[in-house]
Order: C-alpha cells, then sequence, then structure tokens
C-alpha cells in the first residue's frame, strides 16, 4: 500500500472512515427507526422516568419539542 499515489491512499482510509462510522451517522440522520428501546411503550416509560434530566426531544423533521408535550404524544397511542 505504500506504492500507491497519495490521492488513492487518501480515498481509501475516506471511505474506510466513512464504513466504520457509519452506524453513527444513521442514527443522527434518524435512518434508524429504533436505537435503544424495543417498542414505543419502553421509550415512553424511560421519558417519564427521566422527564428532569431531558431538555427537549428533537424530532426527525429537527423540530424541538418538549418532553412533555412528546410524552403526552406517545400516551395518546397507548391510552
Amino acid at each position: 500500500m505504500n506504492k500507491l499515489p497519495e490521492a488513492i491512499v487518501d480515498n481509501i482510509f475516506k471511505y474506510k472512515h466513512q464504513l466504520e462510522f457509519k452506524h453513527v451517522m444513521d442514527e443522527l440522520t434518524g435512518k434508524v427507526d429504533n436505537l435503544y428501546f424495543n417498542s414505543r411503550l419502553e421509550l415512553l416509560r424511560w421519558l417519564i422516568l427521566n422527564c428532569d434530566e431531558i431538555d427537549c426531544i428533537i424530532l426527525s423533521s429537527n423540530r424541538r419539542i418538549s418532553v412533555d408535550k412528546y410524552i403526552e404524544k406517545l400516551s395518546q397511542i397507548y391510552f
């Protein structure tokens, strides 16, 4: 690999880096349906227990919503 031109080596490392961190970028861009919880009900329970520590929820549209309003929307689905 030491004999390859610098531009090719740079491309190899660039794409290697992109592949290694693809899962992180998918999470950040919202391409993953469920990052941590197995169901929305689990998410709802976790939000209720930790609502004092969370400033806001950032939706996939980049809109911010208060935790209380998000909990309210999620609970309408289940209750």
